[in-house]
């Protein structure tokens, strides 16, 4: 039997796998986090065995990176037990860590965990709350688009109409955008009359 230990991270993944004596089996070594790292984690594995039973592979339930190594292992047949992140810490102060370097050493406490048997296994959640989860993370991208986005239209309205940024410390209100599109720049603002200002919030009420 292998025990494989995969620290998980947004590039790379390293990657110890011991034998049932709880030595290392092969060096350390790790893979990049995308599909091409996924395939070549399983050629390694096929190199030491070509019965997928022979593996026992863990990793750190740590969001969507876990979560893609975690199906692409899956399919290929593999038994992967997903670690909730405080027990393998709490099993870390037990684990010897012999000769290995700090790149490797949390596989390795993963791998070791594996070894002794002793560990509770997670699950990945459910197929409504993946969802939620994926829309979540969209929607944090979306709003950090949004916020650069104001900020670059900022920049721009404070440099042609420097003086509407006076009456309007938010731009982005209703009024300002009203009057912004009417009168776009500093020589613009400055024809406008009350007159020809008071009909553009009317129709801002009405709307």
């Amino acid at each position: 039997m292998y025990y494989v230990g995969i620290d998980v991270a947004k590039e790379k993944h390293y990657v110890c796998i011991l034998d049932d004596t709880r030595e290392i089996a092969v060096k350390p070594f790790w893979i990049y986090s995308d599909i091409l790292g996924l395939m070549n984690l399983v050629k390694r594995l096929a190199d030491l065995s070509l019965n997928n039973d022979d593996f026992v592979i863990g990793v750190e339930s740590t969001g969507a990176f876990s979560e893609n190594l975690y199906e692409y292992i899956t399919d290929a047949d593999y038994k992967v037990i997903l670690l909730n992140s405080y027990q393998t810490a709490k099993f870390r102060d037990f684990s010897t860590g012999r000769k290995i370097k700090n790149d490797s050493i949390d596989a390795y406490v993963i791998a070791e965990l594996l070894s002794t048997g002793k560990y509770k296994e997670s699950f990945i959640s459910n197929d409504d709350y993946q969802s939620l989860k994926v829309l979540g993370r969209l929607k944090a991208s979306l709003m950090d688009k949004i916020k650069t986005l104001k900020r670059e239209i900022s920049t721009v309205v404070a440099t042609v109409n420097p003086e509407i940024t006076k009456v309007f410390p938010n731009i982005f209100t209703k009024t300002a955008i009203a009057i912004i599109k009417t009168y776009p720049t500093a020589v613009d603002i400055s024809k406008a009359t009350p007159q020809k200002l008071i009909p553009l919030n009317i129709n801002l009420v009405t709307l």
